[in-house]
């Protein structure tokens, strides 16, 4: 289930709003900030016959920043909350897409099962037809039966194919849906 593409997002959007209860307890924090700089000037100047001018000075300063929210009037727990409740909203639907996952993979599961019952079904009913064709043939050709028995035993062969084929068509079908169903539809093998 976790190889779901649509699971996978739903977890990552879980994990940010994780983030996002994080971010807004730290808004409402005390922060301290040391800032500073440094600057040197080295080079001359030279403009064609005016004398070289060449300063030669430097700069530096320090800053030290400090923010203390005094009174938020409840601004910073509202936040909080509203950060909780995208958090529990996401796991809730983390949780319901894997739910829904499960299912999709014991649906898709039995569907394939069933379609490969009844191609096992099939092939036994075309390996049947393919005996009772050849009878009826030989029957009527000895003239015990007529054309009609020949006919009904080579349409019931031609119906056990077309249902073999089928079935296995939706056993091909099957193992796409559980595939895509268990997210490993695209999966290199």
């Amino acid at each position: 289930i976790a190889q779901r593409p649509d699971v996978q997002a739903l977890q990552a959007a879980h994990q940010a709003s994780l983030a996002g209860i994080d971010s807004a307890e730290a808004s409402f924090m005390p922060k301290l900030a040391l800032m500073g700089f440094f600057a040197n000037r080295m080079g001359c100047l030279s403009l064609g016959q005016l004398p070289e001018v060449s300063p030669q000075s430097s700069a530096r300063a320090a800053v030290l920043a400090v923010n203390i929210p005094l009174h938020d009037d409840g601004l910073g727990n509202k936040q909080g909350r509203e950060a909780q409740l995208r958090a529990d909203t996401a796991r809730e639907r983390v949780a319901k897409a894997e739910q829904d996952a499960y299912k999709q993979m014991i649906i898709a599961a039995d569907a394939l099962r069933a379609a490969l019952e009844s191609h096992q079904a099939g092939t036994s009913r075309v390996e049947a037809a393919q005996i009772t064709c050849p009878g009826a043939l030989e029957s009527c050709q000895e003239g015990l039966t007529g054309m009609t028995l020949l006919t009904e035993a080579h349409t019931g062969l031609l119906g056990a194919q077309e249902a073999q084929t089928a079935a296995h068509t939706a056993g091909l079908v099957g193992s796409v849906n559980l595939a895509f169903a268990m997210g490993e539809l695209n999966q290199a093998p």
